[in-house]
């Protein structure tokens, strides 16, 4: 009665994806939340993610970089498909809602969504030119160039 039954090669493929999810969600959804400014969606599009990476979990060699690929490509198509959802009909706040004040926050969010991305990624993941590359499809040098027009409009928004 009280025998072991032998781990399936399933069974332990849940475990470790179970694990992974668990490590891994909280700052998924920080950087989707950094990248598209509303709690819901970005935890929608984490959530898309994770059950692509589910379907395909026993071949992706490398699944941390997979998912933050996979939650930044999300986060553009989101951001895309909510710029033609504005442009179609204005663009209005949800009534009663009041935002706390957030300077810095207020301007990364006005940056457009590459500027947005690649700031995010450098300096609230500390990633690095290579891995924001890798992370984007983009060529490093691009990356460089982005983040730098980015600093700069930054800079120039938060000058007093």
């Amino acid at each position: 009665m009280g025998r072991d039954l032998p781990v399936t090669e399933h069974a332990a493929n849940d475990v470790a994806f179970s694990e992974f999810y668990r490590d891994r969600y909280q700052p998924m959804v920080r950087l989707a939340v950094l990248l598209i400014d509303r709690l819901d969606l970005a935890e929608e599009t984490v959530q898309d993610c994770f059950a692509a990476l589910y379907r395909r979990w026993g071949a992706v060699a490398e699944p941390a970089a997979y998912l933050r690929r996979s939650v930044v490509n999300g986060c553009r198509d989101t951001l895309r498909r909510r710029r033609l959802a504005g442009r179609q009909r204005g663009l209005e706040a949800p009534e009663g809602v009041v935002l706390p004040v957030d300077h810095l926050g207020d301007v990364i969010a006005g940056l457009g969504p590459a500027h947005r991305t690649v700031v995010v990624l450098r300096f609230y993941e500390a990633m690095t030119i290579d891995e924001i590359a890798a992370a984007t499809g983009a060529a490093p040098g691009t990356i460089k160039s982005q983040l730098h027009r980015a600093l700069r409009r930054l800079r120039k928004e938060l000058e007093p």
